[in-house]
């Protein structure tokens, strides 16, 4: 299930989304993103931690998006296929 949404974006943020060119895509990984922060500030607190500095929600934010980046290579999907391929005959 979907629901269609029409928004307003600031230039600069409009340009980001068009860059991206799946604007659906973009704007609810944004949203996920921000559920995942929300959700850790939530745990945090829940053991006391009321303030993380920002610089380093910034340094996991990188951190996930270069994950995501690689994981989203296709030439590394193919090289990870391939290698899965290989260990299951080995398994035979």
């Amino acid at each position: 299930m979907t629901a269609k949404f029409t928004i307003s974006l600031p230039d600069d943020l409009a340009e980001a989304v068009r860059a991206h060119g799946n604007a659906s895509g973009y704007i609810a990984e944004a949203v996920r993103m921000r559920q995942r922060l929300d959700a850790t500030r939530k745990a945090l607190a829940a053991v006391g931690v009321e303030e993380v500095p920002r610089e380093e929600y910034e340094r996991i934010a990188r951190s996930v998006a270069e994950a995501d980046a690689r994981r989203s290579d296709p030439e590394r999907r193919r090289r990870l296929d391939a290698r899965l391929a290989e260990l299951a005959r080995r398994e035979r």
